[in-house]
């Protein structure tokens, strides 16, 4: 069976004695929520800056979004690479499974 852990939230962030209570419950429900839509964590992110994002911004330069495509296309790639391997994981898995 692939073990596909939760997204963002760890156990170290539930445990951990500093949070008060409602905030611990909290993480704990995003935590088994995570696990039961079965999400996983990855790696690659894609962010665009505050300055690309202020440049296509119609209130200030109203720039094409192409003027940024260079510096999210190798992001972009990474992340899609991920996704489809984990694509590849889960299908792989759930054929085992049935």
């Amino acid at each position: 069976m692939l073990s596909t852990k939760p997204t963002g939230v760890g156990t170290e962030a539930v445990h951990c004695h500093r949070l008060r209570p409602e905030r611990r419950g909290r993480i704990e429900q995003l935590r088994l929520l995570a696990i039961a839509l079965r999400m996983v964590s990855t790696a690659a992110s894609v962010h665009i800056s505050g300055a690309d994002f202020m440049s296509t911004s119609p209130m200030v330069a109203n720039k094409p979004i192409e003027d940024i495509e260079a510096s999210l296309l190798a992001t972009t790639k990474s992340a899609l690479d991920e996704f489809v391997s984990w694509a590849h994981a889960t299908i792989a898995a759930k054929a085992v499974e049935a």
